[in-house]
């Protein structure tokens, strides 16, 4: 019987895992895009300079993620609360995996 829930439970992460991995590279590409529009509009005319790919502009965002994901979460914590201070560990040692992953998802599409 025990054996049957970890099973269960193995697949139930399995399913979250792949569902967090799409909707990650998934908003990803949408930050990317909206990225790309706003590059596109603002800077490009008034500046002259290149216009950026939704890649270029998603693996931006990425980065963007990767350096300030951290600093929000610990700058809108509270010292004493310890959910927010595991909260800031998970996000220093998973954020620069998972930004590694979308960028190397988003290197395969260039």
């Amino acid at each position: 019987m025990a054996e049957f829930n970890f099973v269960r439970l193995a697949k139930i992460y399995l399913i979250v895992f792949v569902v967090v991995v799409f909707l990650g590279t998934l908003t990803t590409f949408y930050y990317g895009w909206v990225f790309h529009v706003l590059w596109s509009w603002f800077v490009v005319p008034s500046f002259h300079l290149i216009p950026l790919t939704i890649r270029q502009c998603a693996g931006l965002m990425s980065v963007l993620w990767f350096t300030m994901a951290p600093i929000s979460i610990a700058l809108t914590s509270k010292p004493d609360d310890p959910e927010k201070a595991i909260s800031v560990l998970v996000a220093a040692v998973f954020g620069p995996l998972v930004s590694l992953l979308m960028g190397f998802i988003i290197l395969q599409f260039m």
